[in-house]
């Protein structure tokens, strides 16, 4: 098998708007850390897949089609076997225009560098082996829905890449399931937040170039020395030195789990995917939504004080109004699911959008592969998929136009990701 790496910074210049917080309206002011677009390339016969993973809030379809179809053009590459996902820092540009938006030069050129990130991947391709390893880190996340009984995910999966030559770790991928939002919305500055900070330690610690994929982590947000637990979603105490606190305990755990564990087997790359059809939930028309958004921005200008309630509610009306104007002639998505296989031990699945952490966990239970690595935030963004128990209890994640698909995309979305496992572990 050979495995090739490319990376840019996608820092855009101070003065964007950011992404992350309705309640933050200004401008970015300085850089705490580079935002990069990190690919890893994957070769194994005539089989080939590219990675791309991009310290952004979130990449929507037309965003990853455009990278996507640059890439194929350019390299041969089907759109069908590349990946382009989110670590979705709240820290980054606001390139989907989900909050405040920036400009279209700044959305056009990080769009150019995720396809040279991935075209420089394909360029310089070695031969490796493979390393997997699933570790444990407990204390550092919690459920935000459900702080003191609430599911989380303390895996952190990490797959080692080695150089045939030298034996050293060349790549390494690893994924933890968390929101990065350590640096809340007072924070003005330009930061991939602890993924970004994983990504450093990782290469100070081993020499060899690291990508970071987030897991299914809708409702989990970090549980940092300075979160209160009756206000988790409150994120205005955190720190960089939080952030760095977070990726350093990730990456320890990852390169050591990396240690013990003996190289895989029987290597093999094969991709399977699916598509599944789910459901747009309206739950007003476009008129409706549009009155509605004219109406509470009226409000908001006449309100003397800008507080969180006003800009959240003022957010949500005008989410509503773009989301239906998006769909006005659609009533369904079409959710991409792929599995990568790369051993009859490993498996990495990448799914859209905001996942819940709940759904990971069945479908890692349920999966055939020992070692399956769920990847949120790829290649399209529609908001949050919600397990049906939360649909039923309401609040931020399940409600309109935060979420915008039906209760039932639990129980789809687990069936057909399976399904798909299923089919990928008949080539092992």
């Amino acid at each position: 098998m050979k495995a090739g790496y490319g990376r840019l910074s996608i820092t855009p210049p101070i003065g964007e708007r950011m992404a992350g917080y309705p309640l933050r309206r200004d401008f970015a002011t300085d850089i705490l850390d580079e935002l990069y677009a990190r690919a890893l390339s994957l070769k194994d016969g005539d089989e080939v897949y590219v990675i791309v993973s991009v310290d952004l809030f979130s990449v929507d379809i037309d965003m990853s089609n455009l990278a996507k179809c640059i890439i194929s053009e350019r390299t041969g590459v089907p759109m069908d076997r590349i990946s382009i996902v989110a670590t979705h820092t709240h820290s980054g540009p606001d390139v989907s225009g989900i909050f405040y938006g920036v400009s279209k030069h700044v959305r056009g050129t990080i769009i150019s560098k995720i396809a040279s990130a991935a075209i420089m991947s394909l360029k310089h391709m070695y031969d490796v082996g493979i390393k997997q390893s699933v570790g444990l880190v407990e204390g550092i996340a919690v459920n935000r829905r459900a702080p003191r009984k609430g599911a989380i995910d303390s895996r952190v999966h990490a797959i080692g890449f080695v150089d045939r030559s030298s034996l050293d770790y060349r790549f390494i991928i690893a994924s933890f399931s968390c929101h990065p939002v350590i640096l809340g919305p007072s924070n003005l500055c330009y930061s991939a937040d602890y993924p970004g900070a994983f990504n450093s330690f990782i290469e100070r610690i081993t020499e060899a170039r690291s990508i970071f994929l987030n897991g299914a982590c809708g409702d989990v947000n970090p549980l940092t020395p300075s979160t209160r637990l009756n206000s988790v979603y409150d994120r205005s105490s955190g720190t960089y030195d939080e952030v760095k606190w977070m990726g350093r305990i990730l990456a320890c755990e990852a390169v050591k789990s990396l240690d013990i564990v003996r190289e895989e087997s029987n290597l093999m790359l094969k991709v399977i995917g699916d598509e599944l059809k789910v459901n747009i939930r309206k739950p007003m028309d476009l008129k409706e939504a549009k009155e509605r958004y004219r109406r509470i921005k009226d409000e908001a200008k006449r309100s003397k004080t800008w507080n969180e309630e006003v800009a959240y509610r003022l957010w949500r009306a005008k989410r509503a109004y773009n989301i239906l104007l998006k769909f006005k002639d659609r009533d369904r998505l079409n959710i991409r699911i792929s599995a990568l296989g790369l051993s009859n031990n490993l498996a990495i699945v990448f799914l859209p959008s905001e996942v819940f952490v709940e759904i990971g966990l069945k479908i890692k239970k349920d999966s055939p592969f020992r070692n399956t690595v769920i990847v949120s935030y790829a290649n399209e963004y529609f908001g949050y998929i919600p397990t049906a128990k939360a649909f039923n209890e309401g609040g931020y994640e399940a409600d309109f136009p935060v979420s915008i698909v039906p209760e039932n995309t639990e129980e789809e979305i687990v069936s057909k990701t399976l399904e798909v496992l299923y089919r990928l572990e008949r080539y092992y």
